[in-house]
C-alpha cells in the first residue's frame, strides 16, 4: 500500500509535487526497527501510486515523470546496504519494464557507503544508467 500526499512546503521550495508514503520498516518494542521482508513490493506500490496519484481527499493529480526513492530500510532499520540497494533497484527496473510511467526512478544515497552499494548494483545491471554526478557506476 502507498499513500500520496501533496508536496507541501517541498513543492514551494523544491518543486516536489507529491510525496508517496510506503511502509518499509517494522518495529518491535525492545528490538528496534528492521526492513520489511518485501521491500520490493513497497517499491512496486510506490511507483504504481506515482503513476496514478490520488490525494487522500480523492483528488487525482498528474502522474510523476520522475520519482526519487531513498534507500528504504537502510537507515534506522539497519538493513544491509547491498541487499537493500539490490532489492530496491531491481524492483524499480522490473516495474519500469512493464510500465512507461514514471520515466525515471532515481535513488537517493545519503552516505558514501550507500552510494557505493548502489554503484555495485548498477554495475551488475547493464540495462540501467546512472545519474551519479561522479559519472558511471564504478566497482
Amino acid at each position: 500500500m502507498a499513500i500520496v500526499t501533496s508536496g507541501g512546503e517541498l513543492e514551494r521550495t523544491n518543486g516536489v509535487r507529491m510525496i508517496v508514503h510506503t511502509g518499509a520498516v517494522e518495529g518491535q518494542p525492545g528490538s528496534g526497527y528492521r526492513p520489511i521482508r518485501d521491500l520490493d513490493r513497497a517499491v512496486h506500490h510506490a511507483l504504481a501510486a506515482a503513476q496514478q496519484p490520488v490525494l487522500p481527499d480523492g483528488t487525482a493529480i498528474e502522474p510523476a515523470h520522475t520519482v526519487l526513492v531513498p534507500l528504504l530500510g537502510a537507515g534506522t532499520a539497519g538493513g544491509d546496504l547491498d541487499t537493500v540497494s539490490r532489492t530496491l533497484i531491481r524492483a524499480a527496473v522490473d516495474r519500469m519494464a512493464r510500465s512507461s510511467s514514471p520515466e525515471r526512478v532515481l535513488f537517493l544515497a545519503y552516505t558514501d557507503a550507500e552510494l557505493a552499494a548502489c554503484r555495485r548494483v548498477l554495475k551488475a545491471c547493464p540495462d540501467v544508467t546512472s545519474n551519479s554526478p561522479d559519472g558511471p557506476p564504478s566497482g
